[in-house]
């Protein structure tokens, strides 16, 4: 199977304006593909979590999320896709573990609601280093 698309993945998540262009991006060319969706291997990863986390407590603003994800890597890349519930609403996911860059789509549940759209970037802190609170 070709994967090529997956670097054009990277950049649309890396330098899109509107989150929808790199998500749709990716149902387009790969959420729909049978192939590609059995390709990948059992993925977890606490650092992920974090970040889904993090983006739960912005648009549920409460502390209290629980996150119950099932993800999964294509083999030979960085790349990482699958869903998870965060506070009982289901979310896509697409992230690229080698630039620690990925997007949480969280789906509406009704009709007047929207898909809401989270990037998130995480960056490796040196020794010793403490968090910052955003």
């Amino acid at each position: 199977m070709d994967l090529s698309g997956l670097e054009t993945l990277k950049v649309k998540l890396v330098q899109s304006k509107d989150l929808a262009v790199p998500f749709r991006y990716f149902i387009d060319h790969f959420g729909t593909d049978l192939e590609f969706m059995q390709m990948g291997r059992s993925f977890q990863d606490p650092v992920l979590d974090n970040f889904i986390a993090g983006l739960g407590q912005q648009w549920f603003k409460t502390n209290l999320i629980r996150i119950d994800q099932q993800f999964c890597q294509i083999p030979g890349s960085s790349f990482v896709h699958g869903i998870c519930w965060i506070n009982n609403r289901q979310a896509n996911v697409i992230y690229f573990d080698d630039i620690k860059v990925g997007l949480v789509v969280l789906l509406p549940t009704g009709r007047d609601e929207m898909m809401e759209y989270g990037r998130f970037t995480g960056r490796e802190l040196p020794p010793g280093s403490v968090p910052s609170d955003n």
